[in-house]
Order: structure tokens, then C-alpha cells, then sequence
């Protein structure tokens, strides 16, 4: 529980929401915080960029995979049928 700042990454991130259901709030575009919540068994994905501040404010459990950016552009490289650097 608690605040977080606003972040970058340069990494791609998928959440797993583990446990307990987590409410909290997140600023949106203009810098006001909008509530949300997150259910066990939820997947949020979030791309490279700007991380929002976010005030979390119940007990929560998340697992975490960081995606680098390399390993997606591969990956749409694939799925658009563009050739693979190798």
C-alpha cells in the first residue's frame, strides 16, 4: 500500500493480480487520479513508456514479467510476416 511516483521504463510489463482483489487510484493524462480495481486471476498489460503515479490502497500480491523491447519488435516482425534480424 502507498503512493508511487510516476515512472519510464523502457521495458513492456504483464501484471498478474494474485489473491486479493486491490483497489487504488492512477493519474490519468492530466495529472487527476481515477480510481480502479483489480480482481485475482486479472492480467493488466502495460507497454514501454510512462508508468502513472498510483496510490494503491489495499493489500495486493502481483506477479510481474518484463518484456524487452527487442524480444517484441521480433515478435510483430513474425506476426506482420516481416523477415527476422538475426
Amino acid at each position: 500500500m502507498g503512493e508511487k511516483p510516476e515512472k519510464a521504463s523502457d521495458y513492456h510489463f504483464i501484471a498478474l493480480w494474485d489473491i486479493y482483489s486491490c483497489h487504488g487510484e492512477r493519474a490519468d493524462l492530466h495529472g487527476r487520479f481515477i480510481p480502479y480495481s483489480k480482481r485475482p486471476g486479472a492480467i493488466s498489460m502495460y507497454p514501454a513508456g510512462i508508468i502513472p503515479a498510483q496510490r494503491i490502497l489495499t493489500k495486493s500480491e502481483v506477479v510481474v514479467c518484463a518484456a524487452d523491447p527487442l524480444l517484441i519488435n521480433e515478435i510483430k516482425k513474425t506476426l506482420t510476416g516481416a523477415k527476422p534480424s538475426h
